[in-house]
């Protein structure tokens, strides 16, 4: 499985997973308690990217 890591951290002792509530791009969030390495499996997200557009803020445009 492809994932893509949403932080990064040296892992200090016990490495695992855990499936977190929260959700990104539809992707369940997974966590490792040794370390708090979080990161989605791209296989699971059920949205597309979200993608910046060039010129545009989110508030109020």
């Amino acid at each position: 499985m492809s994932a893509r890591f949403l932080t990064s951290w040296p892992c200090q002792d016990a490495c695992g997973t855990l499936k977190t509530d929260e959700l990104v791009e539809g992707a369940p969030v997974y966590r490792c308690p040794g370390c708090d390495t979080t990161w989605i499996e791209l296989d699971e997200r059920t949205e597309p990217p979200h993608e910046e557009v060039p010129g545009r803020s989110g508030a109020g445009s």
